[in-house]
């Protein structure tokens, strides 16, 4: 990562001090239905114990249930005191989204 691409923290607003800090990246994820009911239905078949689930995954023909997108839609900076409080995304999206419609405009 660049310098240029720092921003401030995007909670606070303020400095992202003592040169470490958080990067929050946010992306689309779901579960395909039909695929986890196949894994499932294999954890069931062997038992449904403690090493079951592991081997229906490695048995099942799309272990892959949940797909993930690449790309990322958002990315949040904190600065650690920031890190170590609650944080609502939602509120810093809206905030991030506010902000780039006053620069552009």
């Amino acid at each position: 990562m660049k310098l240029s691409e720092l921003r401030p923290c995007d909670s606070c607003g303020g400095p992202l001090k003592g040169g470490v800090f958080r990067i929050v990246e946010t992306r689309f994820a779901a579960v395909n239905a039909r695929e986890a009911n196949g894994t499932l239905a294999l954890t069931q078949y062997f038992g449904g114990g403690g090493g079951a689930f592991a081997l229906a995954e490695v048995m099942s023909p799309t272990p892959d249930a949940v797909k993930v997108t690449p790309k990322v839609l958002e990315k949040f900076f904190l600065c650690m005191e920031c890190w170590c409080k609650p944080v609502c995304l939602a509120e810093l999206a809206e905030k991030r989204a506010d902000a780039e419609r006053d620069k552009e405009g």
